[in-house]
């Protein structure tokens, strides 16, 4: 496995707003399994019988809320794409996070001297990530679509 060397990152809001620069550590969302207890057996087991929201979060420096407040507007529609391109092993490539999602911007106290710091967080209704043109995550809660870290849940 070669070593993955991250080259740029963009935050793309359905307001058609990009951002380039000052974000901060991306936290996509991670949909984690809640299981049911196999009784009846003589070696108990588990059932994944669903999965906790997945949530984002991306903290952003020196930009107003208000930029962001268009995509907090459209509520369960707002878009928001965080791309990450990269270099592994000599190749270029990149990662992308496509999420609709009810979204709230959250505000870090300021300080004199330093940029002011917003996080942008949302809850999904529907996310893509794809790694190098590999399907890995995609979710459509809506329409019951699940496949997950690349296994399909047919629900």
């Amino acid at each position: 496995m070669g070593k993955r060397i991250l080259i740029s990152r963009t935050l793309q809001l359905s307001t058609g707003t990009k951002l380039t620069r000052d974000l901060g550590e991306f936290t996509p969302p991670t949909f984690a399994p809640r299981y049911e207890d196999v009784e009846g057996t003589f070696v108990g087991g588990k059932d994944i019988v669903g999965f906790d929201a997945g949530e984002f979060s991306i903290p952003i420096k020196g930009e107003s809320a208000s930029i962001l407040m268009g995509t907090v507007t459209l509520g369960r529609a707002g878009v928001v794409i965080y791309k990450e391109k990269y270099s592994e092993n000599g190749k270029r490539s990149e990662s992308i996070h496509t999420m609709t999602a009810e979204c709230v911007v959250e505000r870090s106290p300021t300080q004199t001297g330093k940029k002011a710091e917003i996080t942008l967080k949302g809850t999904v209704n529907k996310y893509a990530f794809m790694d190098d043109g590999v399907p890995i995550t995609t979710v459509d809660i809506d329409n019951s679509d699940y496949f997950i870290e690349g296994r399909l849940f047919n629900i």
